[in-house]
């Protein structure tokens, strides 16, 4: 899932990337690399906000912080990962 929403947003050179280890991910406004919750801006939160509303409108639900972490887990079938992305991808596009 985040190879797919990357490319996307690499493709729409949107300042977002999905930095994931696992099944943990971490969606952050940013083009440069963000190691440390210190690096986010008030900025970038505030466009995670208004990404978590366009969201949680769609049925998607996060941590409703831009310093939380998600996580795939067994509950997520190919299907659901699938429609999300699609979902992530189309509040990017309202977003910016």
């Amino acid at each position: 899932m985040s190879t797919e929403i990357n490319e996307f947003v690499r493709s729409h050179t949107f300042p977002f990337q999905i930095i994931h280890a696992g099944s943990v991910f971490w969606p952050v406004f940013s083009e440069s690399p963000v190691t440390s919750p210190s690096q986010i801006t008030s900025h970038q939160v505030q466009l995670f906000n208004k990404w978590y509303h366009i969201l949680l409108k769609k049925g998607i639900y996060f941590g409703p912080s831009a310093f939380e972490v998600g996580f795939v887990s067994s509950a997520h079938d190919n299907k659901t990962l699938g429609e999300s992305a699609i979902s992530m991808c189309d509040a990017l596009i309202e977003v910016f």
